[in-house]
């Protein structure tokens, strides 16, 4: 993958979803980054939002539409019409769970709107990937693997694990299903398993053209990607290098030690530095939130002091942990089906309800269940010395 020396991000405010501004906005933007969409004719086009899981536009864990809107009209007048909306969720990747995604994310309107095509094929093949500095092979989606050019519109969120949902993260859902789950358990640290999105982003990359697009007019601050808050930012984001956009996001909301964007840098994609980057448009200052609430789950920079000790041990003693709220969770099972490391059961109380249950000492704190319990009853619970020394 070759990546520029100073790679270029382009910047805008957008202070509402409207289609006509984002249009004009994504249009100054291509036209900022060299970007001919006439060039894509008669190419297999894919547009990789964030559909995360099973939520309304409102909720801001998922690329809204109006956003979205905005990319495909611009492709028609291009003369585009192969064009492809694609996401594999959290959970199976199964059709009637995509259905549901697409309807209460408003894909399924937007599909009807704009005449693209919604996928619905749930096959994957495995890919060699012989470049890649810590994974060697993947299992990708069909329309990723056949897609000519990909367009990575991202959210711009936090994370409980990776600190950053962008462009980077995004392209997780290019693993189908349940096995992004197995991933979790393969790369059960956050260090590994960034590295493991970074090569996964620089196989998506290679051999076509791509291009990152981040909705941010709302993101999500605390405990992202699904179970925080949304927070108006009033941005778009547009670059052809994913790593200069999550460097340019992680900044805006003061992600520090984004291990994606580091790893980006040690592998020579993007500088991790705001400075080596050229931002083209709005001044970033200016779109700054003057508070932006950071992951609870997130103590990766005070922690990094003890990773020695007693065999890592002491870590882990210390380290935020996933907590089950016993008054919100109705036992629908979610999170046990997400666990990676099969830690999370039912278990039945006095009263017969059903509720979740963790045991931490297997816990690998990936906080899948978190990010797909749908009446988030996942809390992060912090060890009271860390609080204390914060």
């Amino acid at each position: 993958m070759i990546m520029n020396d100073k790679p270029i991000v382009a910047l805008a405010r957008c202070e509402r979803y409207d289609v006509s501004l984002i249009k004009a906005i994504l249009r100054e933007h291509f036209s900022a980054l060299g970007i001919d969409l006439t060039t894509y004719r008669g190419k297999k086009i894919l547009i990789k939002p964030n559909l995360v899981m099973k939520k309304a536009p409102d909720g801001a864990a998922t690329t809204h539409p109006a956003a979205l809107e905005a990319l495909i009209l611009l492709l028609k007048e291009a003369g585009c019409e192969n064009i492809c909306l694609a996401d594999s969720p959290g959970g199976q990747y199964v059709e009637a769970r995509l259905r549901s995604v697409y309807r209460e994310s408003g894909m399924e309107e937007l599909a009807e709107r704009t005449g693209i095509s919604l996928n619905y094929d749930t096959t994957f093949l495995e890919v060699s990937n012989p470049e890649g500095s810590f994974s060697k092979s993947f299992n990708i989606i069909r329309p990723v693997y056949e897609a000519e050019v990909i367009f990575d519109f991202c959210k711009l969120k936090s994370h409980s694990l990776t600190r950053l949902s962008g462009a980077v993260k995004n392209l997780f859902g290019c693993v189908p299903g349940i096995q992004k789950f197995e991933m979790h358990a393969r790369f059960d640290n956050v260090t590994d398993f960034s590295a493991m999105l970074t090569d996964l982003c620089a196989y998506v990359m290679r051999g076509r053209e791509f291009v990152a697009i981040c909705d941010a007019v709302y993101g999500m601050e605390g405990n992202g990607p699904t179970a925080g808050e949304p927070k108006y930012i009033g941005a778009i984001l547009t670059s052809r290098n994913p790593f200069a956009l999550d460097a340019l996001g992680a900044w805006m909301i003061g992600a520090e030690g984004v291990d994606t964007i580091l790893k980006g840098e040690e592998l020579g994609y993007c500088s991790a530095k705001l400075e080596d980057i050229t931002v083209l448009g709005e001044d970033p200052e200016a779109l700054k939130p003057a508070e932006f609430k950071q992951p609870e789950g997130c103590e990766k920079k005070f922690l990094n002091n003890f990773s020695n000790i007693l065999g890592g041990r002491l870590v882990k003693f210390f380290q935020p942990h996933p907590e089950i709220n016993h008054k919100k969770c109705v036992g629908c099972g979610e999170c046990v089906r997400s666990c990676p490391v099969k830690t999370i059961q039912l278990v039945e109380k006095k009263n017969g309800k059903k509720v979740a249950k963790i045991e931490h000492l297997t816990c690998i704190r990936c906080y899948c269940c978190q990010e797909l319990c749908p009446f988030k009853a996942v809390k992060i619970k912090k060890n009271p010395i860390i609080t204390l020394l914060h």
